[in-house]
């Protein structure tokens, strides 16, 4: 996206300063990450209701939820990808 925003001239900031995103299907179970996990200095498990302990990993800078990977729950993603995307902004550049 950024390369044909620049051959067209046009404006492209936006897309560098969305979270990084990578997905894959695999058999049975589909695997999300979101985020900067090199910025982290802790990780570990997210404790979240209602959710099984292990189907959400996150990595934090101090207290921000910098970075998090969701297994098998596309919809859990998409709460995550909230907390993850309203740190972005608080991230050194």
């Amino acid at each position: 996206a950024i390369t044909a925003h620049a051959i067209m001239g046009e404006d492209a900031t936006r897309f560098l300063e969305s979270p990084p995103y990578f997905w894959t299907d695999q058999p049975g179970l589909k695997v999300q990450l979101l985020g900067w996990p090199e910025l982290a200095d802790r990780e570990g498990w997210l404790d979240l209701d209602d959710v099984d302990p292990m189907s959400a990993y996150g990595w934090w800078r101090g207290d921000v939820l910098v970075a998090a990977a969701v297994l098998g729950q596309p919809r859990l993603f998409v709460k995550v990808r909230k907390q993850v995307v309203a740190t972005g902004d608080d991230l050194p550049g």
